[in-house]
């Protein structure tokens, strides 16, 4: 079941309630320190909370977080010790699951203070009862509501966001089911940094890798284990490069005591044919590389059903031209049978007209994009405006900021203008 959004408070930036629609394919555009970096990397932070063995609610030790501390993640414009975070799935009735974690600091330690969980139907709330003193426990105890009624106090186990409700009471039901689609969140995220690796001159066969790392350093790895079995992810990575960059991508094998191998690149025109390692190739190729192939094994189903891929600025180093071929790519990507959500941290003009060239082609639906303009106001708070698209690609919802993507322009005016202050018109 794909997450349809994802709210914030009290995070970073984001003093007031943001709440991140999600479709499809969801870009978050802005200028810097406006808050995109931080609204994407709460989804792997979140995704890593959920899995077992936290001593904390939130994941502060995934790379994600950058060594940030709790209250380096609060909102330095409010002083309450809480961060909030909501989510919710679509499915054949909406849900939704709000966590509040409290800094507890004479103690050292944070809690999971209230769970929320509401369906078309009811909503039942867990608030920690302060006179629980075992803040290191594995369990708490709770004050449970169902549809604002008290209905008892009960110990919870509880593991990062995770919980496991009492047995047998009249919302052990929706709690189980809420927890089910939190485990779901945490195998479907996948996010890659805005500074990815690049592929190694000659690395040897080793394990099959399970999952994008989030430098996408093991990105050749998929490829190279790829030319064991059907070849499915290389060829489609390698169809990629061709069509965006005029080059031939190939994995060269060795036999040398144990098999290695080196990721190799040619241009298509070259007769004959040259071939040099990807890493001595321009850093846009190496940047590309784990951004295409994590889209290819999303297409083909390897990442499992309704993946979430966060990426931070895919165009990095790539020529204007090879940013229209990759946002092609991406919408390609959403259209995919294991029905991915691809969020897309951008800063490229080139990018969001190809999207929107797919929609009045018809190659993606409007209501399957959509388009966050972070912007920073005068106190420092970060809000967002939700910009959608019609059938014909022209922008609603709240539309652009005054401004925006006036650079070029202005820039061709002002060039004009010393053209003419100097006489050289």
């Amino acid at each position: 079941m794909p997450l349809a959004s994802v709210s914030l408070e009290n995070y970073r930036s984001f003093v007031d309630e943001a709440v991140i629609e999600l479709r499809p394919l969801t870009l978050l555009f802005g200028y810097n320190s406006a808050g995109k970096s931080a609204a994407v990397r709460i989804l792997p932070i979140l995704a890593a909370s959920v899995l077992p063995g936290q001593n904390a609610p939130l994941a502060l030790d995934s790379e994600a977080a950058r060594g940030a501390s709790f209250r380096d993640l609060l909102s330095k414009q409010r002083s309450d010790p809480t961060l909030t975070f909501g989510f919710e799935w679509n499915g054949n009735e909406r849900f939704r699951t709000q966590a509040v974690i409290r800094d507890l600091p004479e103690r050292q330690v944070q809690i999971l203070e209230r769970i929320t969980i509401s369906s078309e139907n009811v909503e039942v709330e867990a608030l920690w009862d302060p006179e629980d003193a075992q803040t290191n426990a594995e369990s708490h105890r709770y004050i449970f509501s169902v549809g604002g009624i008290r209905t008892g106090v009960f110990p919870m186990a509880v593991d990062g966001l995770m919980f496991t409700p009492p047995k047998r009471q009249p919302f052990t039901e929706l709690f189980t089911g809420a927890a089910r689609r939190l485990v779901a969140l945490g195998e479907s995220v996948h996010w890659l940094n805005s500074l990815r690796a690049s592929p190694r001159r000659i690395a040897r066969f080793g394990v099959r890798p399970r999952r994008m790392l989030p430098d996408g350093s093991n990105a050749a790895d998929f490829l190279a284990h790829d030319t064991l079995s059907d070849g499915k992810l290389l060829e489609g990575t390698a169809r990629w490069f061709e069509q965006a960059t005029g080059h031939r991508l190939s994995v060269r094998r060795y036999a040398a005591g144990e098999e290695q191998y080196t990721l190799m690149i040619a241009p298509t025109t070259a007769v004959p044919s040259v071939e040099i390692p990807v890493v001595d190739a321009g850093e846009g190729m190496g940047q590309a590389l784990p951004v295409i192939v994590l889209g290819c094994l999303a297409s083909l189903g390897r990442l499992g059903p309704s993946p979430l891929l966060a990426i931070e600025h895919p165009e990095l180093h790539l020529h204007p031209a090879a940013h229209v071929h990759l946002a092609a790519f991406l919408c390609s990507v959403t259209r995919a049978h294991s029905k991915p959500t691809v969020v897309v941290e951008t800063h490229s003009e080139n990018f969001l007209l190809r999207v929107q060239l797919a929609i009045a082609h018809g190659e993606i639906s409007p209501s399957d994009v959509v388009v966050h303009w972070l912007r920073e106001l005068q106190d420092g708070r970060s809000v967002l405006d939700t910009i959608t698209f019609d059938a014909a690609a022209r922008p609603g919802g709240d539309g652009w900021p005054p401004g925006v993507f006036s650079e070029d322009t202005e820039q061709a005016k002002a060039l004009l203008r010393a053209r003419k202050e100097r006489g050289l018109v």
